[in-house]
C-alpha cells in the first residue's frame, strides 16, 4: 500500500475509533452514518478491499472488537 494511502487509511480508523470512543457503545452509533456508501466503513473498506490476508482480515477484526470492549468500559 503506498504511503499516501497508508496514511488516508490511519485517518479513516482513528476518526471512526473516535466516534466509538465518544459514543461509548457501537450501538448508540446510527448504522447508517457508519455503513451506507461513501460513509465511514464503507471508506475503510474501500482502501481494505484486495490489500488484507485473512489473517490480516481477522486483526481488524479483533481490534475492533478490542475498541468496543474499551468503549464499554
Amino acid at each position: 500500500m503506498a504511503a499516501q494511502q497508508h496514511e488516508n487509511l490511519s485517518q479513516l480508523v482513528s476518526s471512526f475509533a473516535e466516534r466509538v470512543n465518544k459514543a461509548g457503545q457501537l450501538s448508540k452509533l446510527v448504522i447508517d452514518e457508519l455503513v451506507l456508501p461513501d460513509m465511514d466503513l464503507d471508506k475503510i473498506a474501500k482502501h481494505l478491499k484486495g490489500a488484507l490476508k485473512s489473517t490480516q482480515l481477522r486483526r481488524v477484526f479483533h481490534d475492533l472488537k478490542r475498541l468496543q470492549q474499551q468503549a464499554k468500559r
